[in-house]
């Protein structure tokens, strides 16, 4: 009797020690990592990409797919690197406080100019929250490590506006090596350097600017796991930017990779190559920490793949800076325990307005009401979002655009328009664009002619969205 009194109180223990374990899963906040290529083409992947060479260039990542949902036909809410970046950062239209086109580039302006009147002004509306500021609020120790460009001023700055942790750039690019010598000591030109929370960092300690933004991912996370709370990573690589400076090994692996394709070709890949062994030492220390099954990881890119970095887009039409699905469309996965069927794929809209919500939603928060993202938890259950309308309104290659998706019909008009000193004309006819994007992914036939209702009904979608945004402030 006493024996078996002893085994029916092993097995009751263990009943509890489960049911604790279990509970206590389900009420753990998961920790977030989002890592963001920047200007990353849309084929340039093994998961996006079937040829056998790209497998071979990025394991790591083609991994990750294995185990994430794969988003198809995923978008940013802008074709190039500051707003796409303020979008999915805030969770809404940047063009809601004037974030509609990219910061203003200083160079061939008067420094006297430049210093006084703008740098100071321009950046991410410092009364809107971001990813950082939501996610702190929500008990998380949060970290930045990489690429900001979303204002120089201080109090634009990441540790100013949400980060607990920041290492990386203000700036929108930098050499992949140290720098020599910043030229010039003042505003904007010294946030090429990298800085740490606001302190300026010794250039000489620089390998390669993709291996120190590595480095600094797994610092945050052994700094982030030594405490209870849970964290958000908000990985930003400057890989596949140019300058096309990719470390010794991973060119040479490109080149054996790619044997037949140009030097600059060859050189953006090894951008990607090394980019990927970092993703790859990151998800090899969350495991090694034993927080894996208790991290989401999502992986996107900026914008579509851009011609000056040689990337490719693969068959969708355009690239970075143009209103084309090349500009908008990017590769999104998205890992989570538990959650989300590995190697499963979602073939419907999303946008990356929608990744907020969901952390805030997964962190067991209230959503607040000025987001326009939706959840993509209903996606993660085996769910179809319900249709809705996306939009994109912004000065690039052919003139100010007008973009309105409801899938799977897009409508993109044009008219001429001045940026700075730059002046936009329209291209061609100036007539309106009408693709059906299911049909015809590439954008090569223009129904507009023949669908006039339609287009009618997409300008007024537009028009009626457009109200409710700001005049852009710069």
């Amino acid at each position: 009797m006493n024996k078996n009194f002893f085994l029916q109180g092993l097995t009751l223990l263990s009943f509890f020690c489960v049911l604790s374990s279990s509970l206590a899963q389900q009420t753990t906040k998961p920790n977030i990592v989002v890592i963001l290529a920047d200007d990353a083409g849309y084929a340039d992947f093994g998961f996006q990409n079937n040829l056998p060479a790209y497998k071979q260039a990025t394991p790591h990542l083609d991994q990750l797919a294995k185990q994430s949902m794969r988003f198809t036909q995923a978008y940013v809410s802008a074709n190039v690197c500051a707003p796409s970046r303020a979008g999915l950062l805030t969770g809404m239209w940047q063009p809601r406080f004037g974030f509609r086109d990219n910061l203003p580039s200083h160079s061939g302006k008067p420094q006297k100019v430049w210093f006084t009147e703008q740098w100071k002004e321009i950046g991410l509306d410092v009364g809107v929250k971001t990813m950082g500021d939501h996610l702190k609020k929500l008990g998380y120790f949060t970290g930045l490590v990489g690429k900001w460009h979303l204002g120089y001023e201080d109090r634009f700055a990441p540790h100013n506006r949400g980060f607990d942790f920041f290492e990386g750039i203000r700036a929108g690019s930098r050499a992949f090596f140290p720098l020599k010598e910043i030229k010039n000591k003042i505003p904007p030109d010294r946030y090429h350097q990298r800085e740490k929370n606001g302190v300026f960092l010794p250039e000489h300690e620089i390998k390669h600017v993709t291996k120190s933004q590595g480095d600094a991912a797994l610092e945050f996370i052994d700094e982030a796991s030594a405490g209870k709370n849970p964290f958000f990573l908000f990985l930003s690589f400057t890989a596949p930017h140019a300058p096309l400076q990719p470390d010794l090994t991973s060119y040479e692996k490109a080149k054996l990779l790619f044997p037949n394709d140009q030097k600059k070709r060859q050189q953006y890949m090894g951008l990607i190559i090394g980019m990927d062994e970092q993703v790859g030492r990151l998800t090899a220390h969350l495991k090694a920490k034993g927080i894996e099954d208790n991290t989401i990881i999502v992986f996107l890119s900026d914008n579509g793949g851009s011609k000056k970095n040689y990337s490719n887009n693969g068959d969708l039409r355009g690239h970075k800076w143009t209103p084309f699905e090349g500009g908008y469309r990017v590769p999104m996965l998205i890992k989570w325990p538990g959650n989300v069927k590995p190697a499963s794929n979602y073939h419907s809209p999303v946008i990356s307005l929608d990744l907020l919500p969901t952390f805030i939603n997964a962190a067991g928060g209230e959503q607040p009401k000025n987001l326009d993202g939706v959840l993509l938890q209903p996606v993660f259950a085996g769910k179809k979002l319900a249709k809705r309308p996306l939009f994109w309104w912004d000065t690039n290659s052919e003139g100010l655009t007008s973009t309105a998706l409801v899938h799977p019909w897009k409508l993109v008009t044009r008219e001429s328009a001045v940026r700075g000193s730059r002046k936009f004309k329209v291209k061609g006819d100036g007539k309106p664009w009408l693709f059906n994007i299911e049909e015809d992914p590439g954008e090569t036939r223009n129904l507009a002619e023949n669908h006039p209702e339609k287009v009618e009904h997409m300008k007024s979608l537009f028009k009626g969205w457009v109200s409710e945004m700001e005049p852009p402030r710069w």
